[in-house]
C-alpha cells in the first residue's frame, strides 16, 4: 500500500521543516510492506529516493498523520470484517503499538558498534485479533503471521541492565573490593608492627 505525501499535508505548514534528502512534493510517498518473517509486523518506509533517518522521521508531523491514517484504515477494515461475519464482540484496535529504532538498532547488525543510521522505517505491531481475521480475502499477505513481535520494552530493559546497571554494579563491587584490600593491608601492617614490638620486648629466647 502506498500513500502520497501531498495528499495529506499542507505545503505551507512544512515551509521551515527539514523533510530529508531527495524529497519531492509530487512523487514522495510512504509505502507499507510486510516483513519476510512470519511476525505480526508491518513496516512503513519513506519510498526511495526520498531518504529520512528515524531521528528525523519521528519528528515529522506527516509521518504521524500517515501513521494515524493507517491505524484508522485498518480498524475500519476490521470493523467491516466483523460486520460481514456478524461477530458480536467489540472491534479491537488492530495495532498494538508503533516502534522505531535508532542509531545502530535501526539495522539487523545491532551489535555492530560502527553501524550508522540507515533509511528510516517504523514498525506497526499488529494485534492478534486482527491477524486471526486475515485470510485469502482479507489482507492475504498477513495470513498466518502468528509469531509475536519483538518486545522492545523488554529488549531495552535487558540492554540497559547489561550495559549500564550491571556495569555500574560491577564498578561498585570493584570500589568495595579496593576498600577491603586497603583495610586488609592496614590490618597486616598493624599485626607486623605488634609482632615486631613483642619481639623487641620479649627479646630472643633459647629453647
Amino acid at each position: 500500500m502506498q500513500w502520497p505525501v501531498e495528499s495529506s499535508i499542507t505545503k505551507l505548514y512544512y515551509a521551515d521543516i527539514d523533510l530529508g534528502q531527495n524529497f519531492d512534493w509530487e512523487t514522495s510517498a510512504f509505502i507499507l510492506v510486510a516483513k519476510k518473517e512470519i511476525v505480526r509486523d508491518l513496516i512503513l518506509d519513506p519510498m526511495p529516493p526520498w531518504h529520512v533517518s528515524n531521528r528525523l522521521l519521528v519528528q515529522l508531523p506527516v509521518f504521524w498523520e500517515t501513521a494515524i491514517l493507517i491505524c484508522r484504515l485498518l480498524r475500519t477494515e476490521l470493523y467491516d470484517r466483523y460486520e460481514e461475519k456478524k461477530i458480536q464482540t467489540d472491534v479491537p484496535w488492530p495495532v498494538d503499538g508503533i516502534a522505531l529504532n535508532f542509531g545502530r538498532w535501526e539495522t539487523a547488525g545491532a551489535t555492530d558498534t560502527g553501524a550508522i543510521e540507515c533509511h528510516g522505517h517504523a514498525h506497526f505491531l499488529l494485534s492478534l485479533p486482527f491477524i486471526e481475521q486475515c485470510d485469502d480475502s482479507f489482507f492475504r499477505t498477513l495470513k498466518g503471521r502468528q509469531e509475536p513481535n519483538q518486545n522492545y520494552c523488554r529488549a531495552n530493559a535487558e540492554q540497559m541492565e547489561r550495559e549500564r546497571l550491571l556495569s555500574a554494579e560491577m564498578k561498585q563491587h570493584r570500589v568495595e573490593m579496593n576498600r577491603l584490600n586497603e583495610k586488609m593491608d592496614k590490618t597486616e601492617r598493624r599485626i607486623e608492627s605488634v609482632l615486631s614490638y613483642l619481639q623487641e620486648f620479649i627479646g630472643p629466647r633459647e629453647f
